[in-house]
């Protein structure tokens, strides 16, 4: 049995009188372990099926089956507790909360879902042990971006998405 399994799934915004088709009749199978990378230029619905597959966003049709359950079916109660206790999330736009440090944006992630965590230890193997004292505003856009990969993999999610986790890292 597959770990992710999509069938089918549609996704639709409406725009007033415009009706954009961001995912029509996607269907994959991901095996747990897999590391699978989602490539395509804007506009192609890669952030709206890490949305949906993160259940932040619901589709208009299909299924979505991770470990054989259905999240398209979950209700929102469901559907918080797969976000805080199943899925690390690598957002785009960092989606850190400004008057909080690294450190603190860091604990957060665990705090929620009621577990212990190495917050250092986390923040060190991302290269930022002397910034965990920092804001958002007093990063890089770089740094910023670790500390949302350190935030999401404290987490030791099932399922880990990033949406673009290294474009602001600069090697």
């Amino acid at each position: 049995m597959a770990f992710i399994k999509l069938e089918n799934v549609k996704k639709i915004y409406n725009s007033g009188e415009i009706k954009v088709n961001a995912l029509q009749d996607t269907c994959f199978e991901v095996e747990e372990g897999e590391m699978v990378i989602i490539l395509g230029p804007s506009g192609t619905g890669k952030s709206t099926l890490l949305n949906v597959l993160g259940g932040i966003d619901t589709v208009t049709s299909g299924s979505i089956f991770v470990e054989g359950k259905d999240i398209t079916k979950y209700s929102e109660k469901q559907l918080i507790k797969y976000r805080r206790n199943d899925v690390g999330f690598v957002f785009q736009d960092y989606n850190l909360l400004e008057n909080l440090t690294a450190y603190e944006n860091v604990q957060m992630s665990i705090d929620l879902k009621k577990q212990k965590g190495d917050i250092l230890e986390i923040l060190k193997k991302v290269g930022l042990e002397k910034r965990i004292n920092h804001y958002p505003a007093q990063l890089s856009g770089g740094e910023k971006q670790r500390v949302a990969i350190a935030r999401a993999f404290i987490k030791n999610p099932k399922l880990l998405l990033c949406d673009e986790p290294t474009r602001s890292i600069r090697l």
